[in-house]
């Protein structure tokens, strides 16, 4: 599959993952229903195809893998019993010694003709020094060794069997692609504009899987820019995160920020700044689609600062009540309630803090907290049984 290709079947993907998730917006539309199980079936079938293909290259690099490993391991066994042989007083051959000795790092270093060479030199020694078959390798393994020569010659390079399985589901899969794209663009996207005006902003963003950037080495997997709903001034230094990658950035002077070469799939961003209340949105990538987003972010007006601390078990995860949760300064100190559950109500002070929590028969844990104003924070203890 070509880069162009590759666009293709991942903005179809992001089509059905995003209406897959908001079946509820179109599950009772009769016409746009039965498009989207049409469409199904046309990505099931493209990914079909693409299965096959693999499993073509899969298949043959597996069997050439084994029929390998039997090379190599014939090359180990055989030449040490040509050193026995060549190391035996009566027999005194160096040279032949030499000829057959390799290491386990040369011989895993090996691939392919260099393999092959080596393995025909080593069975070639047996033919040359009478004595060696039978009396030192059986002329069975002799015959074995050739025998998985000459397999393994045979799948160094890949079939044309093989060859042409791979070019026949490689073929058949963009022929699905293109059906399913014409499908996409003459039937659902049709069906989808009933939801113009009872569902805009499914409309809205259902057109935006429908982008294509064929120039997947350049673009940006997620670009967006962030602003203050009142003013519609962009906000800078806010934090950006995808939880599901691990990864965040800061947005930058007029609010703008760029993630580039997301992998393909369907994540949560949250975005989060002090003094403002902390949004999520859901959003669609593919490797041949760029996301945009804006954000419009509401200042926090008069939400007090909490904190809730609650206390588990840390093997069994379950509630622990009873639990002295103390700061190192002495200055805070409580106790939760059966539940393993203390509010702290309105009115607390936000910072940084080491807590100290105890209990008898636990280990005493101590954990650095940060804790932020105008914010509901929530604290978890886990203590290990001790």
């Amino acid at each position: 599959m070509n880069k162009q290709d590759e666009a293709k079947q991942g903005s179809l993907n992001t089509t059905r993952s995003y209406c897959a998730t908001h079946n509820g917006v179109w599950s009772g539309d009769t016409s746009f229903s039965d498009d989207f199980g049409i469409y199904t079936g046309l990505l099931d079938e493209v990914a079909a195809k693409k299965n096959k293909s693999v499993e073509v290259i899969t298949g043959y690099a597996v069997d050439k893998g084994n029929k390998e490993d039997l090379v190599k391991g014939d090359i180990r066994y055989i030449s040490g019993r040509i050193q026995t042989w060549a190391s035996r007083p009566a027999v005194n051959r160096p040279d032949v010694y030499a000829a057959a000795a390799i290491t386990d790092s040369e011989l895993d270093a090996l691939r392919d003709s260099d393999l092959l060479a080596r393995g025909r030199a080593i069975a070639k020694l047996m033919v040359d020094n009478a004595g060696i078959v039978p009396g030192f390798v059986a002329a069975l393994r002799q015959t074995e060794f050739d025998d998985n020569l000459d397999a393994f010659e045979a799948v160094m390079q890949m079939p044309q069997q093989k060859k042409d399985e791979r070019a026949t589901a490689n073929a058949e899969m963009v022929e699905k692609l293109e059906e399913a794209f014409r499908f996409r663009r003459d039937m659902l996207a049709v069906s989808a504009k009933v939801f113009m005006e009872s569902d805009s902003t499914f409309y809205r963003d259902f057109k935006n899987t429908l982008k294509i950037d064929r120039n997947s080495h350049s673009l940006l997997a997620l670009k967006g820019e962030v602003r203050d709903k009142a003013t519609g001034l962009g906000i800078k230094k806010l934090t950006v995160q995808i939880p599901a990658l691990g990864i965040e950035k800061k947005t930058a002077a007029k609010g703008g920020f760029i993630f580039k070469s997301l992998p393909e799939g369907v994540y949560t961003v949250i975005f989060k700044m002090f003094g403002y209340v902390t949004q999520e949105q859901v959003i669609y990538v593919n490797s041949g689609v760029r996301a945009d987003v804006e954000v419009e972010m509401v200042k926090v007006v008069n939400v007090p600062t909490t904190v809730q601390i609650r206390t588990f078990n840390g093997v069994s995860h379950l509630p622990l009540g009873g639990v002295t949760v103390m700061t190192l300064d002495g200055g805070f100190s409580i106790i939760t309630n059966e539940f393993g559950i203390w509010n702290s109500g309105d009115g607390v002070d936000a910072g940084d803090f080491v807590f100290r929590a105890v209990k008898d028969g636990f280990e005493a844990l101590e954990q650095a907290v940060h804790t932020e104003d105008n914010v509901a924070n929530v604290v978890n203890l886990n203590l290990m049984p001790g």
